[in-house]
């Protein structure tokens, strides 16, 4: 990493610099579990490197590091990247997950008006992304919640 580092530091405009920086930021949060400085590292590629097709990938793994199935999850964190996600790079494939990833956090959280917000989120991707994987989910869900499943599916034993 050192190495990296004082390579981008010597050459900042050379076309390795995104990638190196990325190298940077993913060993850090996924390889070492340093989630902040990793993702701290991936912010930095984004600012400095604006125009590089890393930024797009920097930020899902951003996303990522607060995953409800992850060691780091935050509610809150989660939700405002995968929305930046989708917000800054509408164009690219995994949208229609990050899309379907705030849905379902929504549909398993417990806070008031967390159906509600379920329901549109799923709503917008089946009418966002029809063509995508994450409808035929989306589409699964939203018979859940019309079966009154959801709840049921979330009780304690």
């Amino acid at each position: 990493m050192e190495a990296r580092r004082e390579f981008i530091r010597l050459f900042p405009a050379d076309e390795r610099c995104p990638t190196m920086q990325w190298q940077i930021g993913y060993k850090l949060a996924y390889q070492l579990e340093r989630v902040e400085e990793g993702v701290k590292e991936l912010r930095r590629l984004i600012g400095a490197y604006p125009d590089s097709d890393q930024c797009v990938t920097a930020q899902y793994y951003i996303a990522n590091a607060y995953t409800y199935s992850g060691t780091h999850y935050s509610r809150e964190k989660y939700l405002a990247e995968n929305q930046r996600l989708i917000d800054n790079y509408p164009w690219y494939d995994s949208v229609p997950g990050a899309q379907l990833n705030l849905a379902l956090n929504y549909y398993y959280q417990f806070e008031p008006g967390d159906l509600e917000r379920g329901r549109t989120e799923l709503l917008k991707v089946v009418d966002k992304y029809p063509w995508s994987w994450s409808c035929a989910s989306a589409e699964y869900y939203l018979d859940m919640l019309d079966a009154g499943m959801q709840v049921e599916e979330n009780k304690l034993p």
